[in-house]
Order: C-alpha cells, then structure tokens, then sequence
C-alpha cells in the first residue's frame, strides 16, 4: 500500500515540475528571445542587420518605361489628345553599398550610400539605342521660370528659344534621356536663369548623374537601447526638415524603406523618406502575404497620399500655386522651380481627369501598385516595389510663342520602378534565425505540457483509485485481518441464547 502510494507522489511531483517548466518556456521564451534579437538587431558591426544595411543583399532592379509621343504635330497644332505609346522596360541591375561610415556617440551613425546601375539587355524590352518622341523638358522648365518676367524678357527668351531651334517635342535616345545625357544650350545658360539650378557641364537627362553617385548624406539611429528608432533618419544633409514645403510637410519621418523597427502589434503604418519623392510618404497596411513559406505583412500607398488639400486637408501644407487635381503632386518647389508632377504610374489612383486628357494608358493594380514588404518581427524589408510616374506640367504663356496655344494638362514623361525581392537562401536564412528559434520553443512547450499534464492525470487517477479502493475495503472489512480474529469478532458479536429448563430460559431463572 505504501509502496502504491509512493509513487502516485513521485509520479505527480514529476508532472508538476514538468508541467511548470513547459509553462515557464511558454512564456518566457519569447520575452528572452525578444530581448535577445533586440539586443543584436541594432547597427553596429556584426549584427544581424549590420550585413544586409551594409551591402544590400537583394537583387534590386530597376526598370524604366518611357511614354513615347506619336502624334505632337496634332498636339501642338489642334489640340488633339497626346497619343502615348509606352516602351521598356529598360532594365538596369542595380548595387547599393554604404560608404563614408561614421559612428557616433549618440546612437546614431551617418553614411552615403552609393548607387551603381548596369543596363541588361537581356532583361529589357528595346535598347538603350532606341529613340523616344518627347517634351523638351528644358524649354517647358525655362518657360515656367519666366512666368512672372515682364513682356520684353518673355519676347526676347522667345525669340532665343527660335533662334536656338528649341522646339517642344525632342527626339532622344533612351540612353540620352536616362543616365548619359545629352547636351542642350538651354541647360548650359540654365543657371543664369535659376542661379540655384546645380551645373551639369550644359547636359541634361531624367537621371544625369545619377549613376555611381549617393542621395546624399543620411543620419539615422542605431536602434541600441531604443529599438523603435531602429534606422529612423535623423537628418539628411545635415538637416532634419526640408524646406520646400509649409509647416510640417517638410518634416523628415521614418526610414529609407530599407530596414525598419518591429513591428507592433497592430501597427497599419509605416513611413519612408526617399530624397527622389522630395517628402515622407505614409504607406498603409493592405495584407499578409508569403514569400517561401515566410510572412511577411505588405503596406502600399493610399489615395490620400497624393490627395489634394480639398480631400486630404493634411496635404495642405504641400499645396501650390496650381491646385492640382488629387493623384499628381506639384513637385516645382523641390526641382528649382520646374514643373514636374509626381504620380503612381499610369495616373493609377488618381483623378479621372488626368486619364480622360491622354490615350494609352492603363491603370493597373499589380504593375503600378507601390508597395513595402516588411518581416513584422525583425522589420526588414523582404520586397518591395517603388513605383513612380514623373510628368510635365504644360501651361500656356501668350507672350512666349511656342507656348501661346498649347494645350494646358499632365503630360506623362516616364514611369519606373525599383523592386528587391527576397531571395530563397536569403528567407531560409531569415527564418533560421528569426522564426525557427520561437516555433521550436512553443513545440517544446506544448510538449512539455502535454507530458506533464498526462503524469498529473496519471496520478490523480491513481489517487482517486486509492480512494475508491480504501472506502470499498473499509466496508468489506480489512483483508489484512488473521481468520481466528475474525471468528473472534464474529463470535462475540453473535447474540447469546439460553437453553429452555422447564419451559423458562436459564436466564429467566
């Protein structure tokens, strides 16, 4: 009996004691591993982060598609709807390193990070050879930063316009208007016009320059001891606002898209700041998605975004002089006074009315959609999908001639789009370090569990069994008693009688 109950106590102990450490892991797990990750997330050299922030580990491409103008003797003679044809994509791999690497004593660290572009044939549509019809951006810029100049100046500059032989529409290579750039007088003179235009030796192209250069100088934080400023820019430039806009449009928020903090349970948005978009731009959560087996959560760009301030009275502060429609956004104050729009590709998610002014273009969700992939846990960017549309803002000048009848609207120059998406050895990678720890964790829990509920249950039956045993055996009678005891009990409990003398009992006697 003892030896019975003995081990219903031992075999009990054991199910606690394995029961509480199953539910110690539960919890505690993820706590020491929260702490843990964030402990070695942080930028600083060997760290998690510090490899993929470095040297961009992703393949990155960049496309660029053109709108090529097949009717601009219509356009400019009667007014006829522009007739876009798009060509590309031109596709150029992309390398994106930082340089200049500063650490500082206050959890932040400053950088350039170098952009290197290579055109692949192989994965484009076209060559860098072919030609495109479109806006002579410098002669509509020129006349834009002579809108305010009294009539002689507008009549000389279009006289100069004639003599140089600047005519609206130019026919230019893909590689002319992209990287290389081509020469053009209107450029060479244009810092005597804007003295704040940057010199470019008289060349221009949408992205002259560009290549093997940086965006500048950014300051963000490390993420030590604050996680939640992981990678936020503290300043670019030296500055931590801009100054193009009003108020709090020009303040600098979030990150460069690339790395960001964890994310919160909840959390429905994020914000980037890329030099190129001349602002922060807040990006909403839209759904989960898989990338080899690993989830991540997808934010995208909302209508009100690049709503107007009649929509969107938050974007006040980025309004101009020409109250456009909600979708493209007035980009002058940030390019010298130029007239560039800025827009998601094809106007998509923009007024009707920019799509009702042109022909050729079609709005689509899966191509023109911009969008941010980021790991909830670690808050690295898994993919992502930058996708832009620039366009030139056409207006009338009556006194410059080659602008006296043109028709006013949002003429689509170019749209492109860099993409990164991860890798299977590089998900692999994240999911052993990140994901595979605490998933193995919550199975050893819930094993530890289970064994350990199963040996309480085990000895509570065990206990209840002895139970049932004892009551039946205190009923029946201990089976431990000797026979000649229990003839003894049973004797003396038997009532005595009398033998009858003479018809009276012998007790009556």
């Amino acid at each position: 009996m003892w030896a019975r109950f003995k081990k219903m106590v031992v075999t009990g102990a054991i199910g606690f004691a394995i029961f509480i450490l199953g539910l110690t892991l539960l919890f505690s797990f993820p706590v020491l591993f929260r702490y843990l990750l964030y402990e070695n997330l942080p930028l600083k050299n060997g760290s998690i982060s510090y490899k993929m922030w470095k040297n961009i580990p992703i393949p990155i491409y960049q496309r660029i598609y053109f709108f090529n103008m097949t009717n601009p003797e219509e356009f400019l003679q009667k007014g006829t709807k522009p007739k876009l044809q798009e060509l590309g994509p031109y596709t150029y791999r992309s390398w994106w390193v930082k340089r200049n690497i500063t650490w500082h004593h206050n959890d932040t660290v400053t950088y350039r990070e170098k952009k290197k572009n290579i055109f692949l044939p192989e994965l484009s549509t076209g060559s860098e050879n072919d030609l495109i019809t479109t806006i002579n951006f410098p002669l509509v810029a020129a006349a834009a930063w002579l809108r305010n100049a009294n009539s002689v100046e507008k009549i000389s500059a279009s006289i100069a316009f004639f003599l140089l032989k600047e005519t609206v529409f130019i026919r230019r290579s893909v590689r002319q208007l992209t990287y290389e750039g081509y020469h053009d007088y209107l450029t060479e003179i244009a810092s005597l016009i804007n003295p704040d235009i940057p010199k470019t030796r008289g060349y221009f192209g949408w992205l002259y320059g560009r290549n093997n250069s940086d965006d500048g100088v950014f300051t963000v934080f490390t993420g030590k001891d604050k996680i939640n400023k992981f990678n936020l820019i503290e300043s670019w430039n030296g500055a931590s606002s801009l100054k193009y806009w009003n108020g709090t449009c020009n303040q600098i928020e979030g990150t460069n898209g690339e790395l960001n903090p964890p994310l919160k349970e909840g959390q429905d948005t994020i914000t980037i700041f890329q030099p190129d978009l001349c602002r922060s731009w807040k990006l909403e959560y839209k759904e989960e998605i898989k990338n080899f087996g690993m989830k991540s959560r997808r934010f995208t760009v909302k209508t009100s975004v690049l709503a107007n301030s009649t929509e969107n009275p938050e974007n006040s502060c980025f309004s101009t002089r020409r109250h456009l429609p909600s979708g493209v956004m007035d980009m002058s104050p940030c390019k010298y006074g130029s007239p560039v729009g800025l827009s998601l590709p094809h106007f998509y998610r923009a007024s009707p009315s920019y799509l009702k002014a042109v022909e050729g273009l079609q709005p689509n969700e899966s191509r023109h959609e911009f969008f941010l992939d980021v790991h909830p846990v670690s808050g690295l960017s898994t993919n992502i999908g930058a996708r832009f549309q620039i366009n030139a803002i056409l207006e009338q000048d009556k006194i410059i001639r080659q602008f006296s009848n043109i028709t006013e609207l949002v003429l689509p120059i170019l749209w492109q789009e860099v993409t990164g998406f991860m890798t299977k050895e590089l998900v692999e990678e994240l999911i052993r370090d990140m994901e595979n720890p605490p998933f193995y964790a919550s199975i050893c829990s819930y094993c530890l569990l289970a064994v350990g509920g199963l040996l309480l249950l085990i000895a509570t039956s065990l206990f209840f069994y002895h139970r049932i045993g004892t009551r039946q055996q205190s009923r029946r009678g201990s089976p431990l008693l000797k026979d000649e005891d229990r003839l003894e009990e049973n004797h003396s409990t038997k009532p005595q009688t009398f033998p009858e003398i003479n018809g009276h009992t012998a007790g009556d006697v």
